[in-house]
């Protein structure tokens, strides 16, 4: 009774939400959404089982749904009645024939270009409108462009988001104006000046093959490299020191990037085997995505950045050799690795090709591309975000006692097979995305009392919806449809 009073109350408060409250900005684009769009989902099934007959429903915790990501329009599918509903908060949201327009804040003087209609082959970035200079574009501005050969960009122009310029597939040339000393464009690239310094700012899409940073280029900006998918080989020159975003968004766009060479002039990278490390080659910077063959790391190396391997999709075999200082998760995270090999680290261990604790005590990460995965027996704990190979099913062994925060985050996951010796799981202990993990069965090796007698923690709502079956060695008389066994060690419904 209690948890259908909740399940009314959630509904009642969603529905004043939606009908009192006003739309919401994001900061990070200066973007206002209406309520209509971005509603909260108030039509997905209450957490119960289908269990009907007289079968405990547990209390698996309970929290407000995300919202699914299909209830928000995609930007590129924004008309230019969208654009000016969504940023009329904005101040000055001005419109031609080509462009929307608008003021960042209220003492702003230039225009910013919000989005391009255009379906041109050739567009122009015009020096002024409306008496104002027009010095910068925002995120996604040009990605309904998909005709554009040839962009002409003014004098005016100050500032370009790297992401302005996204889906463009078709541009081949950027012509700019001779008096605008901001942005340059060469070598199938645009760069632009920033206090001084010269930044990468978006790479073309018909790059390709060797790309060079030449030495006068210092930084590269963050999403640079997003359309140049051909580039197979890069140079980072002599002056190259900064990313202005995170080596996970800069590097992994260049899915066939085989390999990374480095300037000997330059003080803060250096290059080993094709493969970015930091001057002094004690810690791996990152591994090229597309680089074949198994990978041992060299002993020298200390420590590996949490990116290193994100998007590494030739890798087979990865192996850590002495006292390299690592984090397991980050390790297993976006990548094709089948095997892990630990040797002679202090701290990890590895067993049928995944990392553990030294003692084997605790599971850390699976390899990513696996199909199935066996946990050690003796393991007691499955850390955190320690699952997350493509498996189907997972047999938890007897000795796990406990189920860490988000330990398992496996889409393709669908039956859970767990023992009455597992004392607490965490938050999210089998998946945190509601909408695209979907366990089906939970397959617990004891009685509905000492499944109801774990800890389950809050918000497992993943494994509430899942169909619950208890261990049974012989065939019950009753209810036999909601007991197991084993049969040729695989789980079977009697």
């Amino acid at each position: 009774m209690k948890r259908v009073l909740l399940i009314l109350l959630v509904l009642i408060l969603s529905s004043c939400y939606k009908q009192n409250s006003g739309g919401f900005k994001s900061d990070s684009n200066n973007v206002s959404y209406s309520n209509d769009d971005l509603s909260r989902s108030s039509s997905i099934s209450p957490v119960t089982s289908s269990f009907d007959d007289g079968f405990v429903d547990f209390d698996w915790g309970y929290e407000e749904y995300e919202i699914q990501p299909e209830q928000v329009k995609a930007m590129n599918e924004f008309t230019e009645e969208d654009w000016e509903e969504h940023y009329k908060s904005h101040f000055g949201i001005v419109k031609d024939d080509s462009f929307v327009y608008c003021l960042r804040h209220k003492e702003a003087v230039d225009y910013t270009i919000l989005r391009c209609f255009s379906k041109a082959k050739t567009v122009t970035i015009p020096d002024t409108f409306n008496d104002r200079n027009v010095a910068s574009v925002m995120l996604g501005a040009f990605c309904q462009c998909t005709n554009m050969e040839v962009l002409n960009i003014g004098k005016n122009i100050r500032s370009l988001n790297p992401s302005a310029f996204e889906n463009c597939l078709s541009l081949k040339q950027v012509n700019v104006e001779n008096e605008n000393n901001n942005v340059v464009f060469r070598n199938n690239a645009i760069y632009l000046d920033i206090e001084g310094k010269s930044f990468l700012n978006y790479v073309l899409k018909s790059a390709n093959g060797l790309f060079r940073v030449t030495d006068d280029v210092f930084g590269i900006e963050n999403n640079a490299f997003n359309d140049a998918k051909e580039i197979t080989e890069l140079y980072l020159g002599a002056h190259f020191h900064e990313m202005t975003s995170s080596l996970q968004t800069m590097f992994n766009t260049l899915e066939n990037l085989k390999k990374i060479s480095v300037s000997e002039n330059n003080d803060k990278y250096k290059e080993i085997d094709g493969v970015l490390f930091d001057k002094d080659a004690t810690s791996l910077v990152k591994y090229p995505n597309a680089r074949n063959g198994d990978y041992l790391i060299p002993e020298a190396t200390k420590s590996i950045d949490p990116f290193a391997f994100h998007g590494a999709n030739c890798l087979k075999k990865l192996t850590i050799k002495g006292d390299i200082s690592f984090n397991p998760s980050r390790l297993s995270y976006d990548n094709s690795i089948e095997e892990f090999e630990i040797i002679n680290n202090p701290n990890y261990a590895s067993f049928s090709g995944d990392i553990y604790s030294k003692d084997f005590k605790t599971i850390l990460a699976t390899a990513p591309h696996k199909s199935e995965i066996v946990i050690k027996d003796g393991t007691e704990v499955l850390g955190s975000s320690s699952i997350n190979s493509n498996i189907a099913s997972i047999d938890i062994p007897q000795s796990v006692k406990t189920i860490a925060n988000r330990a398992i985050n496996c889409s393709s996951l669908k039956e859970v097979i767990f023992s009455n010796n597992i004392e607490k799981l965490g938050d999210y202990s089998f998946g945190y995305d509601y909408f695209k993990i979907k366990v089906e069965k939970l397959f617990f090796k004891g009685s509905i009392e000492e499944l109801e007698s774990i800890d389950k923690g809050d918000k497992n709502i993943v494994l509430a919806r899942a169909e619950r079956y208890y261990y049974s060695e012989n065939k019950p008389t009753e209810f036999a449809h909601h007991y197991w066994h084993y049969e040729n060690n695989k789980p079977t419904i009697w």
